[in-house]
Parts: C-alpha cells; structure tokens; sequence
C-alpha cells in the first residue's frame, strides 16, 4: 500500500507530448493525470528534464499515431512512495526513465539516484 498523497500534489499536471504530422512530430503542452506510484517507485516532482539528440530524431520520424509523451532524463524531488519504497521523501534524485518532460515522473526507485549536494536541481 503506497502512502497517502503529499499535500498539494495535484491531480492533473501538463507534460509534453510529440504530436505526429506527416513532415515529422511537433511539440504540444498536454494535461495528463498525475501518475501514482507504484509498488517500489517513487513520485518525483520535476524540475529539470533533458532533450537529446535521441529525441530530436524520434520528432523528425514521428509522422502519424497518437501524440506520445517525451523525455528521459530528469531531475527532482520525491514527493510520493510506493509500497515497499526506501527512497526519503524529500530527496533530490536524478534518473532516466520515459515521460519525463512533465511536472511528474513515477519511476522504478532502482532507476533514480541522489543528487549530490553540490549540483542544483
């Protein structure tokens, strides 16, 4: 059983999503619910995500489907634990993991790590 939502997480966040048109995927801002962690993960507030060149490659093929949501590296604050979480609530993690150009990212606790001290998030 996770623990109960930090207070002002919200229930709907905006993320970014690529939205596929036939000379290649445009960025759009959508709102999305915010995931709930589950067992093992942790619920990171972002507040720095990469764009790569992975990313950028992904937009320019992207020519039909449903808009899909970008991202995989980020940076944060757990705000929320799943069931059998270690993780501290209010540790300052970085990780890689998809969907992360968003307000929030649920992710494996095993695929985030602390940021040191001397690097801002």
């Amino acid at each position: 059983m996770s623990e109960p939502p930090a207070a002002g997480v919200p229930a709907v966040m905006r993320a970014v999503a690529l939205a596929p048109r036939p000379e290649g995927a445009h960025a759009i801002v959508e709102e999305r619910p915010v995931p709930e962690p589950g067992p093992r993960e942790v619920l990171v507030r972002v507040h720095s995500a990469g764009l790569n060149r992975g990313e950028i490659l992904r937009r320019a093929l992207l020519r039909e489907g449903q808009p899909v949501p970008n991202g995989i590296e980020f940076a944060g604050t757990v705000v929320e634990r799943g069931a059998g979480s270690t993780t501290p609530l209010g540790s300052r993690v970085m990780g890689h993991w998809r969907g992360c150009q968003a307000e929030y990212v649920a992710v494996d606790e095993r695929l985030v790590m602390a940021v040191p001290d001397s690097l801002a998030t």
